[in-house]
């Protein structure tokens, strides 16, 4: 995935944006997984820095990419495990309490183990 030296984490967001508006012009599945991964990545940085509103639409883009696999979460467990957990956090930091449970709900119903529930 994309690595940036700390100051220049910025370039993470500018290249999630641009690629997630021209999301419909992905066909490859590998290329859409790994623009979810990159809205994963940018979604964190963004969290780790509180802007919870920015990184709520990365992980919500994301979520959108990777619900279009129905078996996502045999075929991407470790992104789906990830994604809707960080999804679920910013969800909860943001006040939006119906999502949070929505995707906690999503976690606890597909987590293979207890540790991964937590």
């Amino acid at each position: 995935m994309l690595r940036t030296h700390p100051d220049k984490q910025w370039i993470k967001f500018i290249a999630a944006d641009q690629l997630n508006h021209g999301v419909e012009c992905i066909t490859n599945e590998k290329q859409k997984l790994d623009l979810v991964a990159l809205n994963l990545e940018a979604g964190e940085s963004a969290m780790s820095v509180s802007a919870f509103v920015p990184a709520s639409n990365l992980f919500s883009k994301g979520i959108i990419l990777l619900s279009a696999d129905e078996d996502r979460w045999s075929h991407s467990y470790d992104l789906s495990l990830k994604l809707y957990s960080a999804a679920a956090e910013v969800a909860h930091c943001t006040g939006d309490f119906e999502s949070h449970t929505q995707l906690a709900d999503e976690v606890l119903a597909n987590a293979l183990c207890l540790r991964d529930k937590l």
